[in-house]
This record gives C-alpha cells, structure tokens and sequence, in this order.
C-alpha cells in the first residue's frame, strides 16, 4: 500500500479577515505539502479588502474550499472551517501565518505513532515586518515553553489557572473527533474567567493578560481542549 493510504489526511482550516496581502503566501506554503485525500479550507470572515479575489483564484485554479461568510469573528470562522472540514485531522493557520516546510509530514507521522494522542501543536518561528513586535513574541513564547512530547491532559492547569497550554492558533492540529466535541460546546467556553490580581502576581501573570478574557479561537480551542481531557503533544520544532 501507498504511504499517503496509510497517512491519515488532513484539512487545513484557514481563518481570513482582510489579510489580502498574507493570504497567498499562507495558501501557497500548504499547497505542495498536501496529498491525495486532503484538502484546505478556507472561511472568509466578510472580509472588504481584495481577499475574495484571491480566494476565489485559488478555488478555480488549486481546488481549495472556499466558505464565505458575515463577519462574525475569529472564534466563528474557525468553527465554521472545523464543521466544514472532512479529513482525519484538522490543522489551523491564521491567513497571516504560513506553514514551514515538512510540517504536515511530521504532524502525519507523530499522530501514526502516538494513537492516544488528540491534539498537537509545534514552536512557532517568529517573522515579519516588525522587528519589535518579532522580540516581543519569542520572549512571550519563551516563557511558556514546554518539554517536547506528550503533556497530558492539562486539564487541572486550565480549571484552576485558565492556563494556555498550547500555541497560537496556527499549527494547532487536532483530530476530527475531538474537533467536533469542541464545536459542539456552549459558547461560554470560549472566555476564560479573568484572573484574581493576587493569583496573577503569584503565577507570574502580568495585569494585562489576567484580564484577557482571550475571546479568540487559540483560547477556546486549547482550552477547551484541555478540560475535555484531550491528550496533547508538543513538537519543539518550529512549524509554522
């Protein structure tokens, strides 16, 4: 048998809302990294910039999914790409974000590996026009850095702290069952509860994160992940 039959396929969901000048270099980095059975998905969030005349371009010309939506948010457009999708595993990317070369292969062979294992997300690589906001996010991300492997469940972290066990939404893959679970959830556990001061100087959390109620689609979904106890993995090597 062929290794794409026996690869499980993927979907990669990819959320837009008036990144027109991303949202090709987003599609052309998962593009060749697709095989037979996979597909990509991409919800517009009624973006008014020139989006749609890409996306739809991409639909004639490279057979992408196109769902075009009312402008709803993150957190709706990303659950309208996991409904739509079909494949084994669901992977996200932000329309700003691109995917490094290989990703999807090792996302394949570590769900093959580790059958108990639901959700994965990989180190992300910092880039942009930005240069200040570049050194901001890797000290961000330092500072939330995880062990590379499995994890658990993290699910006593994020009842008792709102902990974000995870990465931003970009490169976060789960598996189809559990990506319907979390679709499925009241919508009330898209926030996090604010954290107590007390609580957030002793944890080391800064006023400003402590009162983000982090209504975006990493928040719900890692989350959400968590408390279902879902057992995640982490790739220490940058995937998107």
């Amino acid at each position: 048998m062929s290794e794409d039959i026996l690869s499980p396929t993927i979907s990669v969901v990819v959320n837009n809302y008036n990144y027109d000048q991303f949202i090709a270099e987003a599609l052309d980095s998962v593009l060749p990294q697709l095989q037979g059975n996979d597909e990509v998905v991409v919800v517009d969030d009624g973006s008014t910039d020139g989006s749609l005349d890409i996306l739809r371009r991409y639909e004639r010309e490279k057979g992408i999914v196109l769902v075009a939506k009312a402008n709803g948010g993150q957190v709706s457009a990303v659950r309208c790409g996991l409904e739509r999708a079909t494949a084994d595993l669901e992977v996200l990317l932000d329309a700003d974000d691109c995917l490094l070369d290989g990703y999807l292969a090792r996302l394949r062979k570590i769900y093959t590996q580790h059958a108990d294992i639901a959700y994965v997300f990989a180190k992300p690589e910092c880039g942009g026009p930005d240069a200040q906001m570049q050194v901001r996010a890797a000290a961000s991300l330092r500072r939330t850095e995880l062990e590379p492997g499995s994890i658990g469940p993290t699910r006593w972290s994020t009842t008792l702290f709102r902990e974000f066990a995870g990465a931003p939404t970009s490169g976060n893959s789960l598996r189809r069952d559990l990506a319907m679970k979390i679709v499925g959830l009241p919508g009330e556990l898209e926030q996090s509860a604010r954290i107590h001061p007390l609580l957030a100087r002793l944890l080391g959390i800064s006023a400003a994160e402590a009162q983000d109620s982090r209504i975006n689609a990493d928040g719900m979904i890692v989350r959400a992940a968590s408390l279902l106890g879902a057992l995640k993995y982490y790739d220490d090597r940058p995937g998107f």
